[in-house]
């Protein structure tokens, strides 16, 4: 599936992701829980300590991301990680990395062994994420 580019500006600092609510575009592959396509929705992102943000999606999912190398990056185990193709769902991680400086970024998950049918892992994404401070 093809992903279109969206530019937003990036936050005040790289080294924070401010609190508030983001005007959030997500491209590509979905995973279960979130609005599918080139969708707009609104995240909330709170501080969770220093060098720490807990990002909220809209499927309610937390991200506590950590600030490592210019990148924010949150990993979560999920019981629907990954979408199978017969319309059920296998756990996995996702893990979820964002530019602090263009909080462009991307989604990929993993099962957690074989799956959907698959004698391997199964890897699904990535769902592209473009966030703009509201």
């Amino acid at each position: 599936m093809a992903a279109g580019a969206v530019g937003f500006a990036g936050p005040a600092s790289a080294e924070e992701l401010l609190p508030g609510m983001y005007n959030v575009v997500t491209s590509g592959a979905t995973a279960p829980g979130m609005a599918a396509g080139n969708a707009p929705t609104a995240w909330t992102v709170r501080s969770c300590g220093s060098g720490c943000a807990q990002i909220i999606g809209d499927n309610a999912l937390k991200w506590d991301a950590r600030l490592s190398d210019g990148q924010w990056v949150a990993k979560v185990h999920r019981p629907d990680a990954v979408n199978c193709k017969n319309g059920t769902a296998a756990p996995g991680w996702s893990e979820f990395t964002l530019n602090a400086d263009t909080l462009q970024g991307n989604i990929v998950s993993t099962s957690d062994g074989p799956a959907c049918g698959s004698p391997s892992p199964i890897i699904t994404g990535p769902i592209f994420v473009v966030m703009d401070l509201a």
